[in-house]
């Protein structure tokens, strides 16, 4: 009998591990249309998100290998992605990567394809061409929407890039201080698109606002 309550806990703690592992898996259309808003504290974040660094936040990043298959990756600190394929088994990625032209080493692999960047070389993955796209939230702001907090899809942290568009996140220089020396144009996902100095929409209008009823009053008088 207690080889099969043995047996039992086996079973349920490898279902359990299965469903921690494995993910959400979404459209790329479903992740772009996440409401990000309604997750605003740290107690309403999802089982596919985790807790950010800023306070009462939720952070999202997915993987999409095409836009029916982006599955979810709720730890970030971890060097590996687990990604569940068509027939139910479970590939590793190794998520860290270096740049050449740095000193730098992540968990050991052995072929491109042990790379979330697509990358192996002397047995450490290096800053490639993935054959993912990233999904990651973003906090943009518009002329009317301070602080936007929404969802980015494009190439993943750390590839090269030319400009924003490209990107999960960001086209900046942030990688070159502390991963490499040379390199300037790299994604960094998770980046702010916020300015440093917000200009505050309603210190505009206000002003014009009250301008236009004096001219208004003026040419009635």
């Amino acid at each position: 009998m207690k080889m099969n309550y043995n047996i039992y806990y086996f079973f349920v703690g490898l279902i359990a591990l299965l469903y921690t592992v494995k993910g959400v898996t979404m459209t790329k259309k479903e992740v772009l249309n996440l409401e990000l808003k309604k997750y605003n504290t740290h107690e309403k974040c999802p089982e596919f998100s985790e807790k950010s660094e800023y306070p009462y936040k939720c952070s999202f990043t997915f993987y999409c290998i095409d836009d029916d298959n982006c599955q979810s990756d709720n730890n970030s600190t971890s060097p590996y992605f687990y990604f569940s394929e068509k027939d139910n088994t479970i590939k590793t990625y190794i998520k860290e990567y270096c740049f050449e032209d740095s000193e730098c080493s992540t968990e050991k692999c052995t072929i491109d394809s042990d790379c979330l960047s697509n990358n192996c070389k002397n047995s450490t993955c290096y800053a490639g061409k993935s054959l993912f796209t990233e999904c990651s939230d973003i906090e943009d702001a518009d002329f009317l929407n301070y602080g936007h907090h929404k969802m980015k899809c494009g190439r993943p942290d750390g590839e090269s890039c030319n400009n924003s568009d490209e990107c999960a996140g960001k086209c900046t220089d942030i990688h070159q201080n502390y991963l490499s020396s040379t390199r300037s144009n790299n994604c960094a996902s998770h980046e702010s698109f916020l300015p440093t100095n917000p200009i505050h929409v309603e210190l505009i209008f206000i002003p014009a606002i009250v301008i236009i009823i004096c001219c208004c009053y003026c040419l009635m008088c």
